[in-house]
C-alpha cells in the first residue's frame, strides 16, 4: 500500500521551476500550509498540490493535481505555471499514460485537460491539470 502512495508523490515531485531549475515541492492536497504557533505559514511558491484519493483496484477515478504560483498579473508567474503544467502534460503524453511500476501492478495517470485561472484580487495564479488514474494493482484499502 505504502508503495502505491510513494510512487503517486514521487511522479508529482519530479517537476522543475523553469527560471531557476530547481524542483518544485508537491504537497499531498490540503497539506500545503503548514499550521504554527503563530498561525498558518503558506508554503513558498511556486508549489503543485495533488489528490490522494486513489482509485479500488482496478477501477478509474478523475482527478485534478494544481500548480500555484504568486501572481496572476506577473508574467513571470503565469510562464512559471505553464511550463509546469507542460510539464505534466509530456509525462502523461495525449493517447498514452504515465505508468508508475509497483511490485504488485501499476497504476496509470492520463492526461484530460488543463487550465488557468486565478482568485479575484489576482494574487495567486493556479493551473489545473485534470487526468484520469486507472489503478492495475493489488488495491487501496
Amino acid at each position: 500500500m505504502h508503495q502505491v502512495y510513494q510512487a503517486y508523490a514521487d511522479f508529482w515531485e519530479q517537476f522543475t521551476n523553469p527560471l531557476t531549475g530547481e524542483p518544485i515541492k508537491a504537497y499531498r492536497e490540503g497539506f500545503a500550509n503548514e499550521e504554527t504557533k503563530e498561525g498558518v505559514k503558506p508554503a513558498p511558491f511556486p508549489y503543485i498540490t495533488y489528490p490522494t484519493e486513489l482509485p479500488e483496484a482496478f477501477s478509474n477515478s478523475f482527478l485534478t493535481a494544481s500548480v500555484w504560483d504568486s501572481s496572476a498579473t506577473d508574467p513571470g508567474s503565469l510562464s512559471v505555471v505553464l511550463d509546469v503544467m507542460r510539464q505534466i502534460k509530456e509525462q502523461m503524453p495525449f493517447g498514452g499514460s504515465a505508468n508508475l511500476q509497483l511490485d504488485d501492478g501499476m497504476v496509470r495517470l492520463f492526461y484530460q485537460s488543463s487550465r488557468t485561472m486565478s482568485d479575484p484580487d489576482k494574487t495567486v495564479v493556479r493551473g489545473a491539470v485534470s487526468f484520469m488514474v486507472r489503478s492495475n494493482y493489488g488495491g487501496v484499502k
